[in-house]
């Protein structure tokens, strides 16, 4: 508010400390006139500006008034994205149309029959284009054929006069002409890419993920655990785990490999770091991490049982402002398909289970949940994380295999002896939030007992959605930038021949 206020006072400041500059007219504008055409322009985009403005601004009016004592109950719209496009979208057309015959009031003086005789081509044209549109992209919506109709309107216009600007080889004033085919394209790309968009994640599990979710998330957002396959409509969605980015290397690298450190962005590895035949990084150096508060969320989409994709949606816990995530997003042609993480797990403080305790022999296989796990056998060891032991102590490490879909998980928790103590090395992975130890030895029986306490295994719940033809809104935001930077070179070379000529 104080950001917005600020301005405010400063561009009434200056209006009224250069009014007596300003140049007026006694003559009434004509509608005919381009400063006619201009004014409706920046008024409607005023418009437009105070309608997102006022409503967002809401939870501001409400501190506002209370600070003054008062109390405010105001409350902005349940359903804001309805709300906002309720308005905007004939907004849009009322821009479209501007910005479509502004521009022939532009470049040349024009009467009412001159106008009507320089519409009729991009009228005509902006119907056949609409028709094709309309039937080819299955728009039956009578508010989104208006927009196409307005869209295609003002790049058919402001194609014909920058086909004119171009005959006369005088393309450095294409700009404006450039920039309203752009704003048409970005129209019809918003259109499909939001007023079509398909979400493909729905829950087909028949069940409520938890009660403290939104309704939206328990019925279109899709919950994967770690290496379990899952169907996302025409794909099998796969979550692996997550990674982080590391300074120096060009992929990602998972969490598994690193060992955090006390300092910020900092690891240490846990095997070498090899990336496209090359070593990055050796064990245990010191590993430089790319802001270690992001997680990237590997998801693998197959297609009959072949990987067509991966995709890394990045998510970041803050906490005053919870969970932010960054969707990643697989391109096509026709369509892009995007990929958001909404909740993910808390291995800060997860909820234990009670203690499970095995007795198993090596070679026997046995459940830990519903794990197929094999334990394979134990190996005495020497040493102890570089550590070498003393005379007498006896330290062994079992070697314990478990089964997680297409993924073998090898845990090995260690067994310490030293006179007539015993201490125990616990092996954790919070993949499959399980913890087992060795909790005792039975030579006799040729058994071991291990104890397990298992937590939530390592989940991400998301969303995915199909954006249809957003590449035309790319395309047409790449159109206004040139359009821009002709605009803007124009502008600049005009300024520096008046300034030769002293006159700036």
């Amino acid at each position: 508010m104080i950001y917005m206020f600020f301005f405010l006072f400063v561009a009434v400041f200056l209006a009224v400390r250069s009014w007596k500059h300003i140049p007026t007219s006694e003559k009434e504008a004509s509608v005919y006139s381009r400063e006619f055409w201009v004014f409706v322009g920046a008024t409607t985009l005023g418009l437009m500006a105070f309608q997102v403005i006022l409503p967002t601004s809401i939870p501001v009016w409400n501190a506002l008034v209370e600070s003054f004592g008062g109390i405010s109950n105001m409350a902005p719209p349940a359903d804001q994205v309805g709300f906002y496009t309720k308005f905007q979208l004939w907004f849009a057309v009322a821009l479209a149309l501007l910005t479509a015959i502004g521009q022939f009031f532009w470049w040349k003086k024009i009467d009412r029959d001159t106008l009507k005789n320089a519409l009729v081509t991009p009228y005509i044209a902006s119907l056949v284009l609409s028709a094709a549109i309309i039937v080819l992209g299955k728009v039956y919506d009578i508010k989104y054929i208006i927009l196409v109709l307005a869209s295609t309107f003002t790049i058919t216009a402001n194609a014909t006069i920058l086909f004119q600007l171009v005959k006369k080889k005088t393309f450095k004033l294409a700009g404006g002409s450039l920039a309203h085919i752009g704003l048409g394209m970005i129209l019809i790309g918003t259109m499909f890419s939001s007023g079509y968009s398909e979400v493909i994640s729905f829950n087909l599990s028949g069940l409520t993920y938890s009660n403290s979710f939104e309704d939206e998330i328990n019925k279109e957002h899709v919950l994967l655990f770690i290496n379990k396959p899952t169907a996302i409509k025409d794909y099998t969605a796969v979550y692996r785990g997550r990674h982080k980015k590391v300074k120096g290397m060009p992929e990602l690298v998972n969490v598994n490999k690193l060992q955090p450190t006390e300092r910020v962005n900092e690891a240490i590895a846990l095997t070498d770091l090899e990336q496209k035949g090359r070593i990055y990084y050796r064990k245990g150096d010191l590993v430089p991490i790319v802001l270690e508060e992001n997680d990237y969320f590997r998801i693998d989409y197959y297609q009959e049982e072949e990987r067509q994709f991966t995709l890394y949606p990045m998510a970041q816990y803050n906490e005053s402002m919870g969970l932010i995530s960054s969707p990643d997003s697989r391109r096509y042609l026709s369509r892009d398909l995007y990929t958001f993480v909404s909740v993910i797990n808390d291995f800060d403080d997860p909820e234990w289970r009670d203690d499970e305790f095995f007795e198993v022999a090596p070679g026997d296989q046995f459940f830990i949940s519903d794990f197929v796990t094999q334990f394979e056998g134990v190996e005495v060891l020497e040493e102890i994380n570089g550590i070498r032991l003393e005379d007498g102590d006896l330290a062994v490490k079992a070697s314990i295999v478990v089964q997680d879909f297409d993924v073998e998980k090898r845990l090995e928790p260690v067994f310490i002896i030293r006179g007539n103590q015993v201490g125990r090395v616990p092996f954790t992975d919070p993949e499959l939030g399980v913890k087992i130890e060795i909790d005792n030895i039975m030579p006799e029986e040729n058994k071991f007992l291990f104890k397990v306490n298992r937590y939530q295994k390592d989940y991400v719940v998301l969303k995915a959605m199909v954006k249809p033809h957003i590449n035309i809104l790319w395309a047409g935001t790449i159109i206004m930038l040139i359009g821009f930077t002709v605009a803007i070179f124009r502008r600049f070379d005009e300024f520096k021949k008046m300034r030769d000529k002293g006159l700036e």
